[in-house]
């Protein structure tokens, strides 16, 4: 959590009680407080709403990282019926399973995470001719290529339905060994290294039976609700080295391809936009 000062619920709410013109917005890291105080073009001197990232919170870590971090701060503001402080957090599958209940001070994306916004064909060209400063690929190019992302999003459905704790953050930093522009992933040999870093005794016969019965039921999902943000980043990464670009720090770039004037096409970023500006 670093060296920031870390506050108890129970003051951060005792202290907007005493202010009553301030609120605040808390999120699951830095790098959403940042994308939030850009698009949102925030100015702590003249502005009453604060942003803040979940780590200057003290509450317990949770198994679900931030995100349960986050939930869990926003419980205990609905118990104390404070309604200045909302909660923005990635919705994950929930608008695929539709298996979670939220506390009202609760903000979820409108796709599967925040990445999710990013994937605009506008953005992409920005991107693009910006960003990686190519002629080389256009949008559709992006598009194709993202979406074998979808394989690995119906994996991690998978993992979290039959309880698999499947390791997928261990997958990222030999990525290339399992991706290829041209061929796609290599499911086959995703798969077997899954389970050979993974805690529990699973075979690749039980996944694969698994995996067959969750693409049955959600491959025709929408991809924006199943693409996870660090997969497409990571093809993101590929992609740059096809083009020449791979001393470059996607992350950063890709972030800078939204465009603020877009808000309110996106009911969550507007629902914050009105909290912020009531």
């Amino acid at each position: 959590m670093g060296d920031k000062i870390r506050r108890k619920p129970e003051a951060i709410i005792k202290s907007l009680e005493m202010y009553p013109e301030k609120k605040a917005v808390y999120v699951e890291g830095d790098r959403d407080r940042l994308f939030f105080e850009y698009i949102y073009d925030y100015d702590r001197s003249t502005q009453s709403t604060f942003f803040f990232g979940i780590d200057t919170v003290d509450i317990p870590e949770n198994v679900n990282g931030n995100r349960g971090r986050l939930i869990d701060f926003a419980s205990t503001v609905q118990q104390h019926g404070v309604n200045r402080i909302k909660c923005f957090i990635d919705a994950d599958y929930y608008h695929v399973l539709n298996n979670e209940v939220f506390p009202n001070s609760i903000i979820k994306t409108d796709f599967k995470d925040l990445e999710s916004y990013l994937y605009e064909a506008s953005y992409f060209f920005k991107f693009i001719n910006i960003g990686l400063s190519t002629e080389k690929i256009n949008p559709h190019f992006i598009f194709d290529k993202i979406s074998h992302a979808k394989e690995i999003a119906l994996l991690r459905i998978c993992s979290f339905e039959n309880n698999f704790d499947l390791p997928f953050q261990k997958m990222y930093k030999n990525f290339s060994r399992y991706y290829n522009l041209d061929k796609g992933l290599d499911i086959e040999k995703y798969c077997q290294t899954l389970i050979q870093n993974c805690d529990k005794k699973i075979t690749i016969q039980q996944l694969k039976a698994a995996l067959e019965i969750t693409k049955n039921k959600y491959n025709e999902s929408p991809i924006r609700l199943l693409l996870h943000g660090k997969d497409v980043l990571e093809i993101l990464k590929e992609i740059s080295k096809h083009c020449g670009k791979d001393k470059i720090n996607i992350d950063s770039v890709f972030w800078m391809s939204f465009d603020k004037k877009d808000i309110n096409n996106y009911s969550a970023l507007k629902q914050l936009k009105e909290f912020i500006e009531l």
